[in-house]
């Protein structure tokens, strides 16, 4: 065989259950001509050190960041200790070998509806009879998507930047910049103290790790920035990387320092094109940072009189003017938009789907457990007793299946349940603390302090938050009988969340959650809908007619549908964490022809009544 025939032999094989990574050692030897040295250490590593048993394992998981190749090998980095250059390398094989799988799939029937067929009459009449109330409702998923994942965009502007190598997509600091920029790494830590844990010289309250990961993330992308594309780097670079500090970028409180943030911001807005929200963030940030740098050079006492922390330091003043450019129109000073006039970056066509046909995911997602459950069931029957190694760990990926299957339902039954950001259920815990079940109700409740989620300084204890009780025996047969199968050996007693990532045995992270609901979505309807799209969803809904039991709102006796009531509203955005004033501007997408249309009926019907002498 030549080079090019042994990759595509592999490539054929690849769906080859036990190749113990040859396969992929072939496609890094023949199409990437790596010596066998280096390719047997990845492979030997990746195995013995990673757990993982053949290509098509570690194909499942760069398969969910085929859109953002730079987050795989940051995981291969992080979670499985791949140096920079091996993380590379396996990234791009990988990478090569799904795209030489979707060129021959055109030849294979791709389709999960027709799967019932493997089942024996018991397991289908059993499905049969947990989906015929929902198919008289009309509850079957929209039809499947005629588009692949990838070549689905929701954003041109981000795809554009991706692609664009003179955009240079990736500025922020290298993964190893604690070596290159010793001084730099321990000022970020000594930032994430500042930001996290209360001092006595502290003018405001600590903020959220989850809050404060974001901003030293800016911070990165900022200081990335200033040593790739600034002048000013160029010009003070006396000094050398390893004494490069924050002191000698922002050198003093004046105003006129804060030009260097300016310069930035304009460079995000003409070469990556911004968002309006998205910049007003970055500005938060980085005033974070510059409260950092100045908290020496402050003399502000807030606890006398109604003063505003840091309001003697002109850069920061000057940041905030910055940060309210971001949402107001009427001051033109760095050429801002206003939030009111700024078009949507995102094709919302590509991710918007109504409420009721996210519920139809939803249940197609119960139906494909269903059918794994099933499936596992009759691969043990046909093959016990297990007498052999390969048996049992057949047995072990089958199960395995079943509980990535389980977890998909019930984590997108979890955000139809309660609509909320991510991160609750990222972060749900098994601790008994966040995550409990409420024995007089038998439903599981999700239990928040002001700590817990993102409005929680404003709101404080958030009142419990209720799935409903039909999920109660899913969840617990989840947890007893197959999240243990998502476990490693090394997480088992360390990871207490609720959802675990199946490759690694850890808690989810905010791009995984990301990914799993997406796909999903996709999968099922054809349409990108991403976690916090959900929060959007709903309120549009029932502001729209779609909700409301009680009251003005619901379904009124003449079978028309009506709005949630206004008490209704405000104790969804209760629930949800915001204002009313939130939940009226910022979440209901209805257009303007749609609020206004019951005034249009309410005057109709005036008329109406008066014609008839009423």
């Amino acid at each position: 065989l030549t080079h090019n025939d042994a990759a595509d032999s592999s490539l054929n094989n690849v769906t080859n259950r036990n190749d113990n990574l040859y396969n992929l050692q072939q496609i890094l030897q023949h199409q990437f001509t790596l010596p066998s040295t280096i390719t047997s250490t990845l492979i030997t590593h990746l195995s013995k050190s990673c757990g993982f048993q053949n290509t098509q394992e570690l194909l499942y998981l760069a398969h969910d960041f085929t859109s953002r190749p730079e987050i795989l090998s940051q995981i291969l980095q992080t979670d499985f200790g791949l140096s920079v250059l091996d993380s590379h390398r396996l990234r791009a094989a990988l990478l090569h070998m799904l795209r030489q799988q979707e060129r021959n799939k055109e030849h294979v029937v791709m389709t999960s509806t027709t799967i019932s067929t493997d089942f024996n009459n018991g397991a289908e009449n059993k499905i049969k009879s947990d989906t015929t109330n929902n198919d008289h409702n009309n509850t079957h998923a929209p039809s499947k998507p005629t588009a692949t994942f990838k070549s689905t965009i929701v954003n041109k502007n981000a795809k554009q930047r991706f692609t664009n190598p003179q955009n240079a997509y990736k500025y922020s600091l290298p993964s190893n910049y604690t070596t290159i920029y010793p001084t730099l790494a321990t000022e970020l830590t000594n930032f994430y103290t500042f930001m996290t844990i209360p001092t006595s010289c502290s003018q405001e309250k600590p903020i959220t790790k989850a809050t404060a990961d974001v901003y030293l993330n800016h911070a990165k992308l900022f200081l990335g920035w200033y040593v790739t594309h600034s002048e000013e780097y160029h010009q003070t670079a006396t000094k050398s990387n390893k004494e490069l500090s924050i002191h000698i970028i922002l050198p003093n409180k004046e105003r006129q320092s804060a030009s260097i943030i300016l310069s930035y911001i304009l460079w995000l807005r003409s070469t990556r094109t911004i968002s309006t929200s998205y910049e007003a963030n970055m500005i938060r940030g980085l005033t974070k940072l510059a409260k950092y740098r100045f908290q020496n050079d402050s003399t502000v006492d807030t606890t006398y009189g109604d003063v505003t922390p840091y309001q003697d330091i002109p850069f920061v003043r000057e940041l905030r003017k910055m940060h309210n450019e971001a949402f107001h129109s009427d001051n033109t000073k760095y050429g801002g938009k206003a939030k009111s006039s700024s078009k949507r970056v995102s094709d919302e066509d590509v991710k918007w789907l109504e409420w009721n046909d996210y519920l139809k995911v939803v249940e197609s997602l119960k139906v494909d457990v269903y059918h794994s459950i099933q499936r596992y069931n009759d691969f043990k029957d046909k093959n016990a007793p297990f007498t052999s190694k390969t048996a049992t760990h057949k047995d072990i990926q089958k199960k395995k299946h079943v509980a990535i299957c389980y977890q998909k339902y019930l984590l997108l039954a979890f955000f139809s349940c309660i609509p909320d950001r991510q991160r609750t259920f990222r972060e749900l815990s098994l601790n008994g603390q966040t995550f409990v079940k409420n024995e007089k109700s038998n439903c599981f409740v999700i239990q928040h302090g002001p700590s817990d989620y993102k409005t929680g300084k404003t709101y404080g204890h958030r009142p419990p938050l209720v799935l409903s009780e039909d999920l109660t025996p899913w969840i617990e047969e989840f947890i007893t009988t197959y999240r243990p199968c998502l476990l490693k050996d090394g997480t088992a007693t360390t990871t207490t969340t609720l959802f675990v990532q199946p490759n690694t045995g850890k808690a989810h992270t905010a791009n995984s959650i990301y990914n799993i609901v997406t796909r999903c979505c996709f999968e099922k309807s054809g349409k990108k809908t991403n976690p916090h799209l959900l929060r959007d969803m709903i309120v549009t809904h029932v502001r729209g007619g779609g909700g409301g039991g009680s009251g003005q709102g619901g379904v009124g006796s003449d079978g028309t549908s009506h709005s949630a009531s206004e008490q209704e509203l405000e104790a969804l955005a209760l629930y949800m964490g915001h204002s009313l004033s939130m939940q009226r501007d910022s979440y209901d997408r209805r257009t303007m022809t749609q609020k206004v249309a019951p005034a249009v009926e309410l005057l109709q019907s005036v008329n109406q009544k008066r014609k008839n002498g009423g």
